[in-house]
């Protein structure tokens, strides 16, 4: 049983003095002769007189008490009692019934566990206003929102969860688009500590941070680590996103990029063809991210043919690919 699922034992008192009798023994009756059985009739009301937790079974004992049909106060209480939470059946509403029955202790650990919950909600929704600010370059909105959600999220989880570990690694991008990089390298080192233990290692949410480190660590010229994690970024989305889905793209084009400008040259063009490969797939060819591809594998060729000539080759698929780059 998960932690979100709890056993609840129901005890059922019934006095049998009482007018009408909504129930029956039917033992005689039952698959299971050696067991007591009682037939209580549907829609039949109770009386909760208590609600405890078991010492020792680690589960709930809630008693209960058989009303007859005829005790027409506790059916008003029952009726004033529904439209009071308004038939929702929710934590608050189950507050409200425990703080009525004078259960003030079990009352509070339902609101300690609402008052949880949304503060969950609140976290995440300052995750995603935080994305789509993002989303819409406004990375001071972005980070305050990542940050309100890192904040939350360390309070109700603890420091070593992977929602903790996101929220670092979103402060990190965020951070990283505003040219910060020394405090992004700082979450995002934090990120992927976290990330790595608790996550999956084909993680698309490490990815994310994998590729986020690769920006940080180009941005300052340290090709050995971008490159680095442009790879891992790679390797993991290659293995569980389908062959031709975009963000592979991306990872190609971001490890050319790298490669690009620690002068392995034919490695990167590698990469670059193999991210444009991709953009044709799922883009008009004369959409600006094709373009962007097509105008880098030029520089590329021209790049990696003045750093050896030789390997300016007479294979006819480079002249293809040059005539398709309006290079011929």
């Amino acid at each position: 049983m998960n932690n979100d699922n709890r056993r609840v034992l129901f005890e059922i008192t019934i006095d049998p003095r009482l007018p009408i009798k909504p129930f029956a023994d039917i033992k005689e009756h039952s698959a299971y002769p050696t067991e007591d059985e009682i037939l209580i009739t549907f829609g039949a009301l109770y009386r909760i007189d208590k609600a405890i937790e078991h010492p020792q079974g680690g589960f709930h004992v809630v008693q209960l008490s058989l009303a007859s049909e005829n005790d027409y106060r506790l059916k008003e209480i029952y009726d004033y009692l529904k439209r009071t939470i308004n038939q929702e059946y929710t934590l608050d509403s189950l507050g409200k019934i425990l703080h009525e029955m004078g259960e003030y202790q079990h009352a509070l650990k339902y609101y300690d566990r609402m008052m949880h919950e949304t503060q969950i909600m609140l976290a995440n929704c300052h995750m995603g206003i935080g994305r789509a600010m993002y989303g819409i370059t406004s990375y001071d909105n972005a980070l305050k929102h990542y940050q309100a959600s890192l904040t939350i999220r360390k309070n109700e989880f603890g420091e070593s969860h992977a929602e903790v570990g996101m929220s670092y690694g979103r402060v990190g991008a965020a951070l990283c688009r505003q040219g910060e990089m020394q405090r992004s390298l700082e979450n995002l080192n934090r990120a992927t500590k976290i990330q790595e233990q608790t996550l999956p290692p084909n993680s698309l949410e490490l990815a994310e941070t994998y590729n986020t480190l690769g920006l940080a660590y180009f941005s300052l010229n340290n090709l050995q680590q971008a490159v680095n994690y442009f790879q891992k970024t790679l390797d993991i989305r290659v293995q569980v996103l389908p062959e031709d889905h975009p963000a592979i793209g991306f990872a190609y084009n971001n490890l050319s990029q790298a490669l690009e400008n620690d002068q392995r040259y034919e490695l990167a063009l590698s990469y670059a063809k193999k991210a444009l490969t991709i953009s044709l797939k799922i883009l008009p060819q004369n959409h600006p991210d094709v373009e962007r591809i097509e105008d880098n594998i030029s520089r590329m060729i021209q790049l990696r043919n003045a750093q050896n000539p030789t390997s300016s080759s007479n294979d006819d698929s480079e002249h293809l690919l040059l005539a398709s780059l309006g290079m011929n």
